[in-house]
């Protein structure tokens, strides 16, 4: 399925939400920001804002908005 040139906003969008929302699950579960991952301390380093994610995370959730939207 191929999206309209006119949806990228709105993917990128739902991307921004699907981290958000991510982050709140997270936070609520006790987890922190750190440097490095630790799943025994509950440290991430993706719990930052959208914008200062690693490409690679960004991509994620952008491909996964566009999955949602197929």
């Amino acid at each position: 399925v191929l999206l309209p040139q006119y949806v990228e906003s709105v993917r990128d969008k739902l991307a921004e939400n699907i981290h958000e929302m991510w982050a709140v699950n997270k936070i609520e579960a006790g987890w922190l920001y750190g440097e490095y991952r630790d799943d025994y301390d509950k440290i991430h380093p993706c719990l930052v804002p959208f914008e200062r994610l690693p490409t690679a995370e960004k991509r994620y959730d952008i491909q996964l908005a566009q999955q949602t939207l197929k």
